[in-house]
């Protein structure tokens, strides 16, 4: 039919059947692509396979938990829930004292001596308390101290007076503290 030969195949391209008649070396270049595919091909299987062996040793040295992350998330939030608990009830209960005072008010008599009144306020009047105020200089340097004893009582709230003999001259007085003694 008209001088084409049946066996080959047509290209709609003509230039692409020149091609591939005028490049001797084509066979060649198809060669090292499948060879260069190949490489590239057995490169990765061999990453792969030296990432599962990465993964199999880790596997290995750091086992599985026994218990399932369920378990210990619940187990974590159990613990975190009564830590949190105990922590708003301790702060509670002690940010607010069995007894507490303050000076509420001093009067420097002399050199050696110094007047305090003392308000103490007890939560149950019912129990006696110890508190102790301390004499300062101009300096903050404590000049005197003395310790009373506030017996238990009716109110929640005393004032004791106190005087207190000192070193040398005091500027200021400060309850330093109580304690409660039932």
């Amino acid at each position: 039919m008209g001088g084409v030969n049946e066996a080959e195949p047509r290209s709609a391209d003509p230039d692409r059947a020149e091609r591939r008649t005028a490049d001797p070396h084509s066979a060649d270049r198809h060669s090292a692509d499948r060879h260069s595919a190949n490489r590239q091909r057995a490169n990765r299987h061999s990453a792969n396979r030296q990432r599962a062996e990465v993964a199999e040793r880790l596997r290995r040295r750091y086992p599985r938990s026994r218990l399932p992350r369920p378990v210990i998330m619940v187990g974590v939030g159990v613990l975190a829930a009564v830590g949190l608990g105990w922590l708003v009830w301790a702060g509670l209960v002690y940010a607010t004292p069995q007894v507490g005072a303050q000076v509420a008010s001093y009067d420097v008599k002399d050199d050696r001596t110094i007047s305090v009144v003392l308000t103490v306020e007890r939560r149950d009047p019912s129990i006696s308390a110890t508190c102790r105020i301390v004499a300062q200089a101009s300096d903050f340097e404590t000049v005197g101290e003395v310790e009373v004893a506030v017996p238990p009582g009716q109110n929640t709230l005393t004032n004791i007076d106190k005087s207190i003999v000192t070193l040398r001259r005091a500027t200021t007085a400060v309850a330093k503290g109580c304690t409660s003694g039932g």
